[in-house]
């Protein structure tokens, strides 16, 4: 299979890379900026086509860094998910946060209060976030938007459970790569298409 990959250049992008083989997927990647091998370079209203061209799949997984007050989620999906019409590509899985949106049967408590009130900073992005999950509901293609609490760079694989009854609060988190492995789980599995799928470690 062929996938597209949007944030290709992040730590999440960069798990997805490392375990494209184990899931037989040849990788179409995008990046912004020169430096990535074999990657489409450019903005992504500008290029989207030729990454998404003769793909099964796409994947995105872009998102803000440091100091998280970039706001470009929304309107980046916009412009991947006319793409994906224009190419035939009908499966797209995209990769938000578990504080993203209104789920208060998902969202703990604690974990909603602390992130809105210890980091107001974040209001936008998540903002973002939950504008870029409707363009990804209503988008008409095979959806899947997985909601990975803190990410961590543990190396092993995790056990997890994920589903859309998941519960996560103040201590949830996922690797990176466990969050990887997941999604490539997912790209064909039609049990996940229109499902809002929140994920989290199993602790040991």
């Amino acid at each position: 299979m062929k996938l597209a990959l949007f944030g290709a250049t992040g730590a999440t992008g960069q798990a997805i890379q490392q375990l494209a083989k184990l899931f037989g997927c040849e990788l179409s990647m995008h990046s912004r900026q020169p430096g990535l091998e074999g990657a489409v370079v450019g903005e992504i209203a500008d290029v989207a086509d030729e990454v998404l061209a003769g793909c099964e799949a796409v994947v995105i997984c872009l998102g803000a860094r440091r100091p998280y007050t970039d706001v470009f989620l929304a309107d980046a999906t916009t412009h991947i998910v006319e793409a994906c019409k224009r190419q035939g590509v009908q499966r797209l899985i995209c990769v938000t946060g578990a504080l993203a949106g209104e789920y208060p049967s998902n969202q703990g408590k604690a974990f909603r209060w602390v992130t809105k009130t210890i980091f107001p900073s974040t209001k936008a992005t998540l903002a973002d976030k939950a504008a870029q999950e409707a363009i990804v509901k209503n988008s008409g293609l095979n959806w899947t938007i997985i909601k990975p609490p803190r990410l961590t760079d543990n190396t092993r694989q995790q056990h997890y459970i994920a589903g859309s009854t998941i519960h996560c609060g103040l201590f949830s988190s996922i690797s990176r790569r466990t969050l990887a492995y997941d999604i490539g789980k997912c790209i064909n599995n039609e049990a996940t298409f229109q499902m809002v799928r929140f994920i989290k470690s199993i602790k040991d």
